[in-house]
């Protein structure tokens, strides 16, 4: 995927890691020139509908929340029998590699929550239920900023249909909400 140029805009140029349901890139955008984020789904998934439609909907969750604590949404398209997401590059690393380097004080620890909680409070209003909240998910600008990604896992309060069944585990065991663990229907308190 590397040198290869997705929707006539988007030129990939790094490969950033990898996950459960699909692999970032970093890339160019040649309408803005700034770096940007492209999350593709894996092949194999591609193939499923239910992953399929579990991707769109991060993408949708994406463009419904304007924060400074959410990573911004830019574009979303398929190419060839790819999803793919397009968000800002957030290029400060995770929080997950920040409290590898140590104890943070307790006014930048503080900051961090508080900033998230503003993030999770503008999701919760939008009945958006992030469901996997964890140090790798809070990515940090280079001025230090927290920003929340992967809505993946994503829950739309308001939907009549769910993709998660009841009984179904949803989440990363060591950051999952009891009510999570024992697979019951889940609020904003499970992100809490």
């Amino acid at each position: 995927m590397i040198g290869q140029t997705l929707n006539n805009r988007y030129i990939v140029t790094s490969r950033i890691g990898s996950g459960a349901i699909g692999t970032v890139y970093r890339a160019s955008d040649l309408q803005t020139t700034q770096d940007v984020a492209i999350k593709v789904i894996s092949r194999d998934l591609a193939l499923n509908p239910e992953m399929m439609e579990r991707f769109r909907r991060e993408g949708e969750s994406l463009q419904q929340l304007r924060h400074p604590n959410i990573v911004s949404f830019v574009d979303a398209f398929q190419h060839e029998v790819q999803y793919v997401i397009v968000m800002e590059y957030v290029g400060g690393g995770s929080l997950h590699i920040l409290i590898k380097q140590g104890p943070l004080p307790i006014d930048r620890a503080r900051q961090i929550a508080l900033d998230l909680c503003d993030a999770l409070t503008r999701a919760h209003r939008l009945n958006i239920i992030h469901r996997d909240i964890k140090p790798e998910n809070v990515l940090l600008a280079d001025d230090g900023t927290p920003k929340l990604t992967d809505f993946g896992m994503a829950n739309l309060m308001s939907e009549a249909s769910r993709l998660t069944g009841t009984g179904t585990q949803v989440g990363t065991p060591y950051y999952m909400s009891p009510e999570a663990w024992e697979g019951r229907p889940l609020d904003a308190q499970a992100d809490i």
